[in-house]
């Protein structure tokens, strides 16, 4: 009973208080960043399920939608995004390549806005990659 004890605890702690006691304090507020990745696997679980279950059962003997419009506009929408996101990396943040160059870990505790812009950045990449699940079923 012990030994299953622990082998639940050390579940338990991989896949969720570990990404507690290690995340960044500055992006803990941050949605789908708080305690585990479980929300992030729940979604992951969701988009397998319609992908590869619900959605062919659903299609099964009807005809494809037209989604011509809605994809483009969602690609316009997506191509804008990531060529701001691309733009504001490249000029901000990585000074034209030149902070390749100086690279050390970054401090946990640095607030600059310089840095919460970077974070800022990043979290939108985040959230653009799992918008493009929308984009990949088939």
């Amino acid at each position: 009973m012990y030994l299953l004890k622990n082998i639940s605890y050390g579940i338990w702690y991989c896949l969720h208080q570990y990404w507690i006691d290690a995340s960044d304090p500055r992006i803990n507020h941050l949605p789908l960043f708080e305690g585990g990745p479980e929300i992030v696997l729940l979604i992951l679980a969701t988009y397998l399920l319609f992908v590869k279950i619900i959605g062919p059962w659903w299609m099964y003997d009807r005809k494809p939608y037209d989604v011509f419009i809605p994809m483009l506009l969602y690609d316009i929408i997506m191509a804008i995004i990531n060529a701001v996101i691309f733009l504001s990396i490249i000029v901000n943040h990585i000074d034209y390549g030149q902070r390749f160059l100086q690279f050390k870990f970054p401090d946990p505790n640095d607030h600059s806005e310089r840095t919460i812009s970077e974070i800022n950045n990043g979290y939108l990449c985040y959230l653009t990659r799992l918008a493009d699940l929308l984009d990949t079923y088939h």
